[in-house]
């Protein structure tokens, strides 16, 4: 079984520290100097990475991959999120990255507070088909013979929310620490923007790769089902 555990937290760690939404959503925040707001998105992460485990247990994931159009359906939602994200960034006339002042202290009591963070955080995983077809495609293959499947899902769920807190919460602090060099608005307001368009290039590419994850899935349906 720990081999089993050891291998899929190898796999799993090479999936959070790819280049991503999820990666992106956390250094904007710890690059802001906020830092309820940061632990918040990684709160919000951990805890989607749990509901990715429960769904994967009472066999929700074996529902996706059944359905092709439900997992399309699912994958429309997630890059309709992250491209209305990535917009409200580029588009904003005042850069989210504030410094260290009274107003700053008021947002992150208010509107960049942890409970954001947490909303934005698990809605950017759930929604991430690539994070869905991840789940439906890694965890049967890292189930040992014999074991109950369901109760070895929650584990490799519980695994991958704390490999969050481990890879997430370590460039939230890398990240904070260069935060403290970064002052002039200007530069914070390109920061927000080039964050907008890495969340739409991943919108962007997921899109394109949607088709074909849907096609894969009907080729593994059509010929093991």
């Amino acid at each position: 079984m720990y081999s089993y555990l050891l291998k899929f937290l190898i796999a799993e760690s090479a999936f959070q520290l790819s280049p991503g939404p999820d990666m992106a959503l956390v250094l904007r925040a710890a690059l802001s100097g906020n830092l309820r707001l940061a632990w918040g998105c990684v709160t919000g992460i951990m805890l989607s990475s749990l509901v990715w485990g429960i769904a994967s247990a009472i066999g929700l994931c074996a529902l996706i991959a059944l359905s092709p159009k439900f997992f399309n359906f699912l994958a429309v939602i997630g890059i309709a999120w992250l491209a209305w994200l990535g917009l409200q960034m580029i588009l904003s006339k005042e850069s989210t990255f504030l410094s260290s002042t009274e107003k700053e202290e008021a947002n992150n009591q208010q509107k960049y507070g942890f409970l954001k963070g947490i909303l934005q955080g698990m809605m950017t995983d759930l929604l991430n088909p690539t994070t869905a077809l991840f789940t439906l495609t890694f965890f049967p293959a890292f189930i040992p013979p014999g074991s109950n499947p369901s109760h070895f899902s929650l584990i490799l769920g519980s695994v991958m929310a704390l490999d969050t807190l481990v890879i997430s919460g370590g460039l939230v602090l890398l990240a904070n620490s260069l935060a403290r060099f970064i002052t002039n608005s200007q530069v914070t307001l390109w920061i927000d923007r080039i964050a907008g368009m890495i969340f739409l290039i991943i919108s962007f590419q997921l899109f394109r790769e949607t088709a074909l994850d849907a096609k894969l899935i009907s080729l593994f349906h059509s010929f093991f089902l």
